[in-house]
């Protein structure tokens, strides 16, 4: 069994926090912004099917529960901006006597993992010969990955030297992805 889907689903997060900064200065302070979203898109997979044929009494027709285990490859496409200012007291966030730092990028990464479900075959002779509906729960576990997010110094007047650095790199880790899907299909076979 393989199936091939597509649609999107997408998470956004925004956090903004401000704390003690006592590495600048005492009483300094650090506000920062962190807006991200990630989407999972496109997906294929390919998988084993067994079950089990049981009649059910009253509907002339059988019906077939299910499990399936599978590989399954995913596209996720996601988005980071990040802005922080660091200030002495008396000054105001964001403006020129703070040291501001911001960082923004768009990412897309894919990835495998491993799909497991459980279902139900329902064939429906009274709509015609070989139509099946068939409800599908599955669950993809994606692996690991990183992305690399530059960050810049923004303020005017940074310049980089022996002890100050203008611009700098963090990663973004995305641990172990999963997503959750229930399907109801109608299905066709032609003999």
């Amino acid at each position: 069994m393989g199936d091939f889907g597509g649609g999107k689903a997408t998470s956004t997060s925004t956090q903004s926090f401000t704390y003690a900064d006592s590495f600048s200065c005492l009483g300094c302070q650090t506000t920062a912004n962190y807006t991200n979203s990630v989407s999972q898109g496109t997906s294929g997979s390919a998988r084993l099917k067994a079950g089990i044929v049981m009649p059910v009494a009253g509907w002339y027709t059988s019906i077939m529960p299910y499990v399936t285990v599978g590989w399954v490859r995913t596209r996720f496409d996601g988005t980071f901006n990040y802005a922080s200012s660091s200030y002495a007291p008396g000054c105001t966030p964001f403006t020129v006597c703070s040291t501001n730092a911001a960082g923004g990028l768009s990412w897309s990464q894919s990835a495998n993992g491993v799909i497991y479900g459980i279902g139900v075959d329902i064939p429906v002779p009274a709509i015609g010969p070989g139509v099946v509906i068939a409800l599908d729960y599955s669950r993809a576990d994606f692996q690991s990955f990183s992305v690399a997010a530059p960050i810049a110094i923004v303020t005017p007047g940074c310049i980089p030297g022996p002890t100050l650095a203008c611009t700098a790199s963090d990663k973004l880790n995305v641990n172990h992805a999963s997503s959750n899907k229930f399907t109801v299909q109608a299905r066709f076979k032609f003999m």
